[in-house]
This record gives C-alpha cells, sequence and structure tokens, in this order.
C-alpha cells in the first residue's frame, strides 16, 4: 500500500516555507507547506510524503523584516503548540496569514 501524499484533498495554498523547530534543537527547516481547510501539512518537498499535519487555529504576523508568522495548532496527538514560520517575503507571509485567517473565520 502507497503512502498517502495528500494529493486527493483540495489544497488551498501550498509552497515553502521555513518551519521552527520543535522540540529538537537545531535551525529552522525547510518545508513544502500546504493549507488544506483548517489543517497544515508539511513534506520535505513538493509531492513528496506528509510528515507532519496539525489543525490551525490561529496566525499572527511576527516580524515584516524576517517574514515571520506565528500559528497556533494542534498536533495529531491533542497537543496544542505555538510554531514559528518563516516565508521568503513579506508578501508571501501577508498571503499565508490571508489564506489562513479566511479559513478559520468561514
Amino acid at each position: 500500500m502507497a503512502a498517502d501524499n495528500g494529493a486527493s484533498a483540495e489544497v488551498q495554498m501550498s509552497g515553502l516555507l521555513l518551519k521552527s523547530p520543535g522540540s529538537r534543537s537545531g535551525g529552522f527547516k525547510r518545508r513544502y507547506f500546504e493549507l488544506v481547510n483548517a489543517q497544515l501539512r508539511w513534506k520535505k518537498h513538493p509531492g513528496g510524503d506528509v510528515i507532519g499535519s496539525a489543525k490551525v487555529h490561529k496566525v499572527m504576523e511576527v516580524s515584516t523584516v524576517t517574514c515571520d508568522f506565528s500559528i497556533t495548532i494542534t498536533n495529531d496527538k491533542g497537543k496544542t503548540k505555538e510554531r514559528m514560520l518563516r516565508a521568503s517575503t513579506t508578501e508571501d507571509m501577508r498571503k499565508w496569514i490571508a489564506a489562513i485567517n479566511s479559513i478559520l473565520q468561514a
């Protein structure tokens, strides 16, 4: 049985972002993100298998200088966390924030 890469669901937005480390130490990791309804999932590269996903509850702009924004998520184990994401441009950061807010307000 092939691993589900999440291609069957409608993706509202996708693209490369840097993700802050979780409980492990280290720097930001480059990941390919997809927003499907209020679910954010990430892969190592476009077309790859989903390596993580979480329901998004909140998004907030942090810095236009570094293009950072924060999300509050609940993972598949029911744990709520705050994570920092970094876009390559302020425009991309604001597109992500707008897309997530649009879904959260629907």
